[in-house]
């Protein structure tokens, strides 16, 4: 029901279907609105138990050791990944083989040529202007490339989901496609996939109860409308 490279106990998934065919016995619903309901609430779960990425990557050493005896390759970068590869990202001021280069990582300072035949590097103070404060001068740590543009798209994939459970297709989160839901069978089955390639590497805890506590929900808000509709019988 759910595609993810997570193998759900399978007592919990049998849990979770016999709510769904509770709800279709105790309070009417149809096999496909009992369907698409579990289907909500395990992504309302899974959701849950996704982590949200800061909003500045963190700055790490080359990993390629040759920046110690070539002053052309970067000291740092950041980590991005690529088609679901982590990949390392330099972090020069005009790029890897620019004129402006940073070496410095604490004080996020950067550097450029100077002397009659360019061959000396001299700081350059970066930060806050002093005279404006509101003038920021480019340094490592306020390089864009340390910004991660689509922060939050994994756990906002799953809400979509989960709210557009019962239209088939395509959906979209953030501005980017992201996921799809499909229905078959006279919409008794329905698959939803999160389709980003880091999405399995977002989950956080335990994901394992994902399903459990969806069927926990699910049985609480079947026990919740059968009150209700016993509350209205009566009255």
């Amino acid at each position: 029901m759910i595609s993810l490279d997570i193998d759900f106990p399978q007592k919990d998934v049998d849990d979770l279907f016999a709510q769904i065919r509770r709800a279709e016995k105790e309070i009417g619903k149809s096999a496909s609105q009992s369907v698409a309901w579990a289907g909500a609430l395990v992504c309302k779960s899974i959701a849950a138990q996704t982590k949200q990425s800061p909003k500045l990557r963190r700055i790490v050493r080359n990993p390629d050791k040759r920046y110690k005896t070539d002053r052309r390759r970067a000291p740092f970068g950041v980590y991005v990944y690529r088609k679901g590869k982590k990949e390392f990202k330099p972090i020069f001021r005009t790029g890897e083989y620019g004129k402006i280069r940073f070496y410095d990582k604490k004080s996020a300072s950067w550097f450029e040529r100077f002397g009659e035949n360019r061959n000396q590097w001299r700081k350059i103070a970066s930060g806050p202007d002093i005279a404006n404060p509101e003038i920021i001068v480019p340094g490592i740590k306020t390089d864009r490339r340390r910004v991660i543009g689509h922060r939050g798209l994994a756990k906002k994939t799953w809400k979509v989901l989960g709210r557009f459970v019962n239209r088939p297709g395509s959906v979209t989160a953030m501005n980017v496609t992201s996921g799809t839901i499909q229905w078959r069978y006279d919409r008794t089955y329905l698959k939803i996939s999160n389709i980003l390639d880091y999405a399995r590497d977002a989950l956080k805890g335990d994901v394992n109860q994902a399903v459990s506590r969806a069927a926990g929900s699910l049985r609480n808000r079947i026990d919740k409308q059968i009150e209700q509709n016993l509350a209205k019988s009566l009255g």
